[in-house]
């Protein structure tokens, strides 16, 4: 009997061949008549396509690239609109995702119906707005800052997934602290700013503005407080954890920003406070202050005793004197337009009649009641007081020590950031939102409502058995 199969062998290597010998003259052809800019986009469609197909079915995926995006700000070394790709194809896998009967999540009815609120003040604001340009400018960064918001949400439906985002956000924000060192921003971003009349360059990682670094930092630490605290195994967690927060603080004080120092006052407060009882974290907090006291700049010092001044007239530091005065605006101007306000994103328009001088008023709440009105700043102040009574509960969960510890932790980055947030205006910002957002997705998935919400608890229970 004949047997084909050397044959058949054959025939299918040459198959392979000529395949080859196509794509190398395809190829060869794009190079020669294509411009450059075009083969570079097919590649890169090519390499990317199996990717894209990947994360259509790991949403999650997606959403944790993004978030790495978001808080290490490695886009700025892209010429390319990265995070509103990456925003986009989220999009599109979660919209199919739901196609195929993913569920919407929903962690608590009621600080949804309360965002929806503020919201809606807002669009309302912009009715009486004069500088509708800047309304409608800061109406879409606030409106993209939710819909990130919204996929924390979807992405958080168990202990696990909670604690990854919290770690995601660790790690991205640890780049974007300490890297700057070793790879400087681009030359187009690299613009430290030079302090008036102290000579002294503020660090600013890759966030392009030393308060508002400063102010993520405030955010930051204290989930990196809950890694050291979570995270025993593996053995060098822990050493990393508190290299990280020394880290931190060093460079929050290289900064130079007082309205950063402040939130740090608080969240140290708020951490004594709340582990009085913990002598190995009290003794931790102190020589982590002790150290930072230590190494900061004696000029740091110098700047942060302008504090004292911001009670007087007597300073002649003009950023403590144009705060005042636009404090007093914000004021004024809040009362001359009680129920919706001045519009979002226009209190500069409105301001320059009062003062020669252009500067936003550097406290969140005032810039609230200024720019949307009284309406609007209940609704964000019952927002903070109902997230205290969530955060309350969470500690109160004598059964449950990691949801406990979470609240914990939760109670003091609530207090360093909203204390940081009376010296800047943040109130439409996206870290500012995230720390809203984070006690009720924490009381959902450690209250027993979320799936698999036994499973962890048994493993956590194993955890601590452990010897």
């Amino acid at each position: 009997m004949m047997d084909f199969r050397p044959e058949t062998a054959s025939f299918k290597g040459r198959k392979i061949i000529f395949l080859l010998l196509a794509v190398t003259v395809l190829l060869a052809l794009s190079a020669i008549f294509l411009p450059p800019g075009l083969i570079r986009l097919a590649v890169s469609a090519l390499l990317i396509s199996p990717v894209i197909f990947v994360l259509f079915d790991k949403p999650e995926w997606t959403f944790y690239l993004l978030l790495f995006l978001l808080f290490s700000n490695l886009h700025i070394f892209s010429d390319l609109p990265v995070t509103r790709s990456i925003s986009i194809l989220l999009i599109i896998t979660f919209l199919t995702a739901c196609i195929k009967g993913r569920n919407v999540l929903v962690h608590d009815r009621l600080f949804l119906l309360m965002t929806l609120a503020f919201l809606i003040l807002a669009f309302q604001s912009m009715a009486l707005s004069r500088d509708i340009d800047s309304s409608i400018y800061r109406i879409s960064l606030f409106i993209r800052y939710l819909i990130y918001i919204f996929f924390v949400i979807q992405f958080s439906s168990t202990r696990r997934e909670f604690i990854t985002i919290l770690c995601v956000i660790a790690f991205a924000s640890a780049i974007s602290n300490f890297l700057p060192f070793i790879l400087p921003p681009p030359d187009k971003f690299a613009d430290l700013s030079l302090m008036w009349e102290e000579g002294v360059f503020r660090y600013e990682g890759y966030e392009r503005e030393a308060n508002m670094f400063a102010f993520t930092l405030n955010f930051i630490i204290p989930i990196l407080f809950l890694v050291f605290a979570r995270f025993r195994r593996p053995w060098f967690i822990r050493p990393l954890a508190t290299a990280a927060i020394g880290g931190s603080i060093f460079v929050l004080f290289l900064s130079f920003s007082r309205g950063g120092f402040i939130g740090l006052v608080f969240m140290f407060l708020a951490l004594f406070i709340i582990e009085r009882k913990n002598k190995a974290v009290i003794s931790t907090g102190l020589i982590l202050i002790a150290a930072g006291a230590i190494l900061a700049p004696y000029l740091y010092w110098d700047r942060i005793s302008s504090i004292l001044d911001v009670g007087s007239r007597i300073s002649e530091d003009f950023s403590i004197l144009s705060r005042l005065e636009t404090i007093r605006i914000s004021l004024i101007l809040g009362v001359k337009n009680p129920l919706f306000g001045l519009g979002i994103g226009s209190f500069l328009f409105s301001a320059a009649r009062y003062v020669p001088f252009s500067d936003v008023v550097h406290n969140s709440l005032l810039q609230v009641f200024a720019e949307m009105g009284s309406i609007a700043l209940a609704v964000l102040s019952v927002i903070i007081i109902y997230n205290f009574k969530v955060i309350k509960k969470l500690i109160d969960r004598r059964d449950d020590p990691e949801a406990a510890q979470v609240g914990r932790v939760l109670f003091i980055q609530h207090a360093a950031v909203l204390a940081n947030s009376m010296t800047l205006p943040v109130a439409f910002n996206m870290v500012f939102w995230f720390t809203l957002v984070l006690p009720t997705v924490a009381w959902y998935v450690y209250s027993g409502r979320s799936r698999l919400a036994g499973n962890s608890m048994k493993l956590i229970n194993k955890e601590d058995q452990r010897p």
